[in-house]
């Protein structure tokens, strides 16, 4: 068997070019390329479980069944596609000011009710920042909105994404999402991304818009919040919808699929939902 030659500085940096950082939209080499782990390392110490793995899985719609895509440590979930400047800088920025709300949260010295709008502000920010790492690295790749996730750079809260929290002690110790495209009937590609996960007891939900629109937002009674709402959308509480379901990959999808978004179109401004929200 032959072996091949590893490539050269010059040949990698090539390869690298053709990328760019989502973070800053500057040109990616072997030089300042690096990687942003979906949770950080002092996140992931924190609801570590031994021998637990990260699985991922590909739902399909129609038979309802889940195919393994993948599985490996929580230490390895991570995109390739950030430059030293931003994982070093805007991004750890806002991870050092989210630690201690976070960590107040999971253990019960911080309620999500009684957050200052700065605080709400920092906690909306990370989870978009979470969701966008989550969708970044699904095996069927989505053509995410990098423009909002670029502005976390800068203002607060000018993403442009819905963001929904809800404290729920009964969610055991750990990590786990779901990531959902969602189409409207006659297009073949997502109008937004809603992704729900959890760390420990505190569940989030972010919907990531990809066709530019008025939302209407819906949650249950007693479940999320909001965190993060543009201006003009508006929230309209539905009769509380209990999720449920004996396995937790089950539970945490219907969970997450309580908060509802739907794109106020036409002259009339009547609703239209995702196909995979109508009933």
């Amino acid at each position: 068997m032959r072996l091949r030659d590893a490539p050269s500085d010059a040949k990698r940096d090539q390869i690298m070019a053709k990328r760019k950082c989502v973070g800053c939209g500057v040109e990616l080499s072997g030089h300042n390329a690096t990687g942003e782990h979906a949770l950080p390392d002092w996140l992931a110490k924190e609801i570590y479980i031994p021998s637990a793995s990260l699985k991922h899985y590909l739902h399909d719609e129609g038979s309802g069944a889940d195919a393994l895509v993948r599985s490996h440590s929580l230490g390895t979930f991570e995109i390739k596609k950030v430059c030293f400047a931003c994982n070093t800088g805007w991004m750890s920025n806002l991870e050092v000011r989210v630690k201690p709300l976070l960590l107040g949260l999971m253990d019960g010295r911080v309620t999500l009710s009684n957050l200052s709008a700065s605080e709400n502000a920092v906690l909306s920010d990370w989870a978009v920042k979470t969701a966008f790492m989550i969708a970044a690295v699904q095996s069927k790749p989505l053509d995410l909105p990098w423009h909002r996730f670029q502005s976390l750079r800068s203002a607060s809260g000018s993403h442009g994404c819905l963001v929904f929290a809800a404290h729920l002690p009964t969610l055991p110790n750990g990590f786990s999402y779901t990531c959902q495209p969602n189409e409207l009937p006659g297009r073949t590609t997502p109008v937004q991304v809603r992704i729900g996960f959890y760390v420990r007891h505190l569940h989030f939900v972010v919907i990531i818009p990809i066709f530019d629109g008025p939302r209407v937002a819906r949650i249950s009674n007693g479940l999320h919040i909001p965190l993060c709402l543009p201006d003009g959308e508006l929230i309209h509480s539905s009769a509380m919808m209990t999720p449920r379901s004996n396995k937790l990959d089950d539970f945490l999808n219907s969970l997450t699929m309580t908060v509802e978004a739907a794109i106020i179109t036409g002259k009339s401004q009547t609703e239209q939902r995702p196909k995979d929200e109508r009933k």
